[in-house]
Formats: C-alpha cells, structure tokens, sequence
C-alpha cells in the first residue's frame, strides 16, 4: 500500500517550512559578476545567488575572479 510523503519522509517542510539546500551555481568566465553588470546574465545570476542565501539555502557560485566580494564566489582561473 502506498504511503504519504509525510509518512516517508520525516524531515519533510511542514507549512511553509524550506528545507536548506546546497546549491552550485556556474556562470561563465568573460565578465566578474559585479555592478555595473556586463550584461543580463551577470544581473540575474547576482540576483538569483542573494536570493537563493536569503531564504537559508548554502550557495556557492563559481565565476571570474573580481566578483563582487558579497557573493563569495570562488574563482575559475581563466585560460
């Protein structure tokens, strides 16, 4: 017999509850992710890490060195 997801899943958010994440987010390397932005993707994935660390999850973003010192990014070396 099939059983609920609660039922098999005991740490499962419960009203409005969010369970962390661990979350990668990859950009490419031509332009740091820092304002002015280069370009849309530059201001979305800005927008989408600080969002992403304000509702609890642990983001890591991956992008060119000189990236805004806010985001913590961790530096692809550019070859």
């Amino acid at each position: 017999m099939w059983r609920g997801y609660e039922e098999i899943t005991p740490w499962a958010p419960r009203e409005g509850r969010t369970i962390p994440m661990r979350i990668g987010v990859l950009t490419h390397i031509k332009f740091p992710i820092i304002q002015p932005f280069a370009g849309g993707l530059e201001a979305f994935t800005h927008d989408v890490t600080l969002g992403l660390r304000a509702r609890g999850h642990a983001v890591t973003l991956f992008a060119k060195g000189g990236s805004a010192a806010q985001l913590q990014a961790v530096a692809v070396p550019d070859e």
